[in-house]
């Protein structure tokens, strides 16, 4: 008879297309759930797992440009440390085969001072799963 090949069920081929994409799509809002909590505990690590080998970013502060999944993690992690976040919620979230983005409001304390910044994070699929290719933080 024939054998499947090592470590793939038997009929695990997904046939049919739109069962695969929905797989697709339930793991890219995964994704942003998981970089949502990151964010709204301002836990850089928990971004940079998800970081692509470049990723965009947009800083209120003055970055912006391409940087490197490392680079991205020290930016952010010193932005969120000056920025500390208490709260974060992508208000808009879109995942289709065309996009995959969240926006959404952090709410930070900056000296005492509470703030509020408008984010964007979109996706990119990539052989790893879903990797952030862009971050927009912009002051509201």
């Amino acid at each position: 008879g024939t054998h499947a090949a090592a470590g793939v069920a038997p009929g695990a081929g997904c046939p049919p297309v739109r069962v695969c994409q929905s797989i697709d799509e339930q793991s890219a809002r995964q994704a942003l759930t998981a970089i949502g909590d990151a964010l709204a505990h301002g836990d850089t690590k928990g971004l940079q797992r998800y970081f692509s080998g470049k990723v965009f970013l947009t800083l209120f502060t003055g970055e912006n440009g391409y940087y490197s999944g490392e680079q991205s993690f020290f930016i952010l992690r010193n932005f969120l440390s000056i920025h500390a976040p208490f709260a974060f919620e992508f208000t808009t979230t879109n995942v289709s085969s065309e996009s995959v983005y969240g926006v959404g409001a952090l709410k930070y304390t900056k000296r005492g001072q509470r703030g509020t910044a408008q984010v964007f994070v979109s996706l990119a699929a990539s052989d790893r799963g879903w990797r952030i290719n862009q971050i927009t933080i912009a002051q509201r």
